[in-house]
């Protein structure tokens, strides 16, 4: 079977726990499984999370797509939407 995607929009902060998802990404490349995490989206943290993927060897399991305005494609493309932030607004 082919490779499942979970894509995740939002800014690349803390607060959307992009590092959680990054952990989830090194399980699913110990294990050997077909997914692989779609982030959509800009923010202070998108160039270390980029570094971490490399420095893992997460390449083959996260694909950043940075910012788009074909979202609505893109989650119709999608497997899974992952939204695991430790909050949203205020």
């Amino acid at each position: 079977e082919g490779w499942k995607y979970i894509t995740h929009v939002g800014r690349f902060a803390d607060v959307k726990n992009h590092n959680f998802m990054l952990d989830l990404a090194g399980v699913l490349k110990k294990e050997k499984k077909k997914y692989v995490f779609v982030f959509v989206g800009n923010g202070e943290l998108y160039d270390s999370c980029k570094e971490r993927v490399k420095k893992e060897q997460l390449e083959d399991y996260v694909i950043f797509m940075g910012q788009r305005k074909d979202v609505a494609d893109i989650l119709l493309d999608s497997d899974i939407f992952v939204l695991p932030s430790f909050y949203e607004g205020t």
